[in-house]
């Protein structure tokens, strides 16, 4: 019985994955909202199940900026191939899947651009991959009290990949150095208050990031990280020291500096 369970749980989870509907984004109205149910292939406004594909290169058409301004909106998972899209301040995007990743410059000799400055959940074991194909550059822009969520940030693909933490913030929710992947092509800037958190201790990571230069500011204050044993977790940021201890009833919670 157990295994015929098991089964079964499979070939769900399997079935809805491949379930996922292709939302072709083509901006029809030329107003660039993502409300708008005129400006999908389909006619209507992404759902759960929904592969949302911005300005695909031969589909989108005739596609153009994609604005989420408001309200709280929910997908499968978003791919970004080309030209801009953005989650203002107050909006919410939430999306999810077990196979894919969310994709932010996914074709070659094109730029794709994702401004975040809402809430960004992306839930499951996935997270999200810049610059992925030879040729292919992303950029990802973090602002305000923007604030996403996910397990990995990928930056290693053969593309470019850039990552501006300028404010808010980027939480990785794996405990693994593989959450958060840079190397010299592909680098992340943090700024101002911005902030990254990382699952675990990740300090050691953090600090030969820094040290190769793949992690950097350009404040004249340096990058800072701690680790926070009571919450496991590694805090990144400008000047960022060793925290205060914190007082949970009786339980005092001390917290380790990077060197």
């Amino acid at each position: 019985m157990k295994k015929l369970l098991c089964i079964l749980a499979c070939l769900a989870a399997a079935s809805s994955v491949m379930a996922a509907v292709n939302f072709v984004w083509n901006n029809t109205a030329a107003d660039n909202d993502w409300a708008n149910p005129v400006n999908w292939g389909v006619g209507y406004v992404p759902t759960n199940g929904s592969l949302v594909l911005i300005n695909h290169p031969t589909l989108s058409l005739p596609g153009g900026a994609c604005n989420i301004g408001s309200g709280d909106r929910i997908a499968q998972v978003v791919y970004v191939y080309d030209g801009t899209f953005t989650l203002a301040a107050g909006a919410t995007l939430k999306t999810g899947d077990a196979a894919r990743y969310t994709q932010i410059g996914y074709q070659s000799s094109l730029t794709a651009t994702a401004d975040i400055a809402g809430t960004w959940r992306i839930a499951d074991v996935r997270g999200i991959r810049l610059g992925l194909t030879s040729g292919a550059s992303g950029i990802l822009n973090v602002t305000g009290d923007g604030n996403i969520t996910c397990a990995h940030l990928e930056l290693n693909g053969v593309g470019t990949a850039e990552v501006n933490i300028l404010g808010g913030t980027i939480q990785l929710n794996i405990d693994a150095d593989t959450s958060l992947l840079l190397d010299a092509a592909n680098e992340m800037r943090i700024e101002n208050d911005g902030q990254l958190i990382l699952t675990g201790n990740r300090t050691n990571l953090v600090n030969g990031y820094v040290t190769s230069g793949y992690l950097y500011t350009t404040n004249t204050t340096p990058l800072g990280a701690a680790y926070n044993t009571g919450l496991n977790q590694t805090y990144v940021s400008v000047g960022q020291e060793e925290f205060p201890p914190i007082s949970i009833g009786d339980i005092s919670i001390e917290v380790t500096p990077v060197e």
